[in-house]
């Protein structure tokens, strides 16, 4: 934006502007007419992303949990000390290998294995939403059919491609802002963390 104001502006004014229109008022109309035509090519995108994560952030993000089950451990999950008091018997975690974690004399055993055998998953998957916007889902599912029981959505909301190229230039670090704003669709709830999400639709099967 900087640049398109002080180096392009000028340029035109002198080029064009100057040329073109003789009177001091069509001057200035026509220099601030550019001046926001600059700050369109600059911002513009940033409209467009605010536009759809305001859309997306206020219909789809929440927690819709479609199905409870029992049983009596998943794959996906870490820190078996929690999940054992919460009362499951074993969690299977992926990190380049398979490994099975269970508890024995009150301390976590984690034991290597060539293959998951729950039938139930966490997961979570990140695709391009819209223009400017990403959607995290968090995902509970049934290995067997991969039906869908739960899911947990949020959104990352990207900077425009002029802010994109000065973090570039400058390197500073930059976040890109969340949202997960519940829905007003009266099944959707507002999302917690991930052990609370999973606790939502996988029960140990000795709780009633």
């Amino acid at each position: 934006m900087v640049f398109l104001l002080v180096i392009i502006v000028p340029l035109l004014y002198r080029k064009v502007i100057t040329k073109r229109w003789q009177s001091t008022r069509a001057r200035v109309t026509a220099t601030a007419a550019l001046c926001g035509l600059c700050w369109l090519i600059a911002y513009g995108d940033v409209l467009v992303i605010a536009v759809n994560a305001q859309r997306l952030c206020h219909e789809q993000t929440g927690t819709k949990v479609f199905k409870v089950v029992e049983t009596d451990g998943f794959l996906g999950g870490f820190g078996m000390v929690g999940w054992s008091s919460y009362g499951f018997k074993y969690v299977e975690s992926h990190v380049g290998a398979y490994y099975r974690l269970t508890m024995e004399a009150g301390k976590a055993i984690e034991e290597r294995i060539a293959a998951p055998t729950s039938r139930y998953e966490y997961a979570n998957e990140f695709k391009s939403a819209a223009f400017g916007v990403g959607q995290d889902t968090e995902l509970v599912r049934d290995r067997t059919n991969m039906e869908i029981l739960g899911e947990q959505s949020s959104f990352t909301i990207f900077p425009g491609w002029a802010d994109g190229i000065f973090l570039g230039v400058t390197g500073l670090t930059f976040t890109p802002p969340r949202c997960r704003s519940p829905s007003d669709d009266p099944r959707i709830g507002s999302p917690g963390n991930t052990d609370d999400f999973i606790k939502k639709i996988l029960k140990p099967i000795h709780v009633k």
